[in-house]
């Protein structure tokens, strides 16, 4: 559990579990306010293993479970920071897709084929999304309109995170040299020349998983 000040990363408290059955769950979202929960669950053995992704209310401890046809975590799932859009993946007839719910909706709606939502802009029509490895996209869920805001010339980019107000992306960049970095990129029209990028670490083993504090001042 979180302090009153999880802007400056303060944690005490004694853990309080928010799921008591025995699925495990992976791929965390948050919304922003910390009342969202996205997950994938996974549990079974075998044929029967079950995949799930669920959005948990936090406040009201309300679950909505949308079961899985992939056999494997493909599911990546993002919550906007408002908490009013869910993304994840799913293979339909052996191709991964991508969906969106928004509001009560019972099932996801098929946005995309190519583009993988890896996050949301502060305003939930806007995805942060990836088609290959050394591009991000600004993509427009409703028009399916794409806009290149991240180029890496040579290099795969993984774990991108938007900044709270949109103007900044941190993210992990694996070379060709087998070396990991974690950049800042500024967010502008287009895609921001690799001189503007900020390298934060570079080191030749894993870095990983850049994250925002609410109010963005703390990475």
């Amino acid at each position: 559990t979180l302090e009153d000040r999880p802007d400056r990363a303060i944690i005490g408290g004694t853990p309080v579990p928010v799921t008591k059955d025995v699925m495990a769950k992976l791929q965390l979202s948050l919304s922003r306010d910390g009342s969202k929960l996205a997950s994938a669950a996974f549990g079974g053995f075998q044929r029967k293993t079950r995949f799930e992704v669920r959005l948990r209310d936090l406040v009201t401890s309300e679950e909505r479970v949308f079961p899985m046809r992939a056999n494997d975590f493909v599911q990546t799932p993002r919550i906007s920071p408002d908490g009013t859009v869910l993304s994840y993946r799913d293979i339909i007839d052996g191709k991964a897709k991508t969906f969106v719910v928004t509001g009560r909706a019972a099932a996801g709606r098929e946005v995309s084929e190519s583009c993988r939502i890896l996050g949301f802009y502060a305003d939930p029509n806007f995805a942060l999304a990836q088609e290959k490895g050394g591009q991000l996209l600004r993509f427009n869920i409703a028009s399916g309109e794409k806009t290149v805001v991240l180029d890496a010339r040579s290099g795969r980019i993984v774990e991108p995170a938007l900044s709270p107000n949109d103007r900044w992306i941190a993210f992990v960049l694996y070379k060709p040299d087998g070396r990991v970095a974690i950049f800042i990129s500024p967010v502008a029209g287009g895609a921001a020349p690799e001189a503007d990028w900020i390298m934060l670490f570079e080191d030749d083993h894993y870095l990983g998983s850049p994250a925002w504090s609410p109010d963005g001042n703390l990475l």
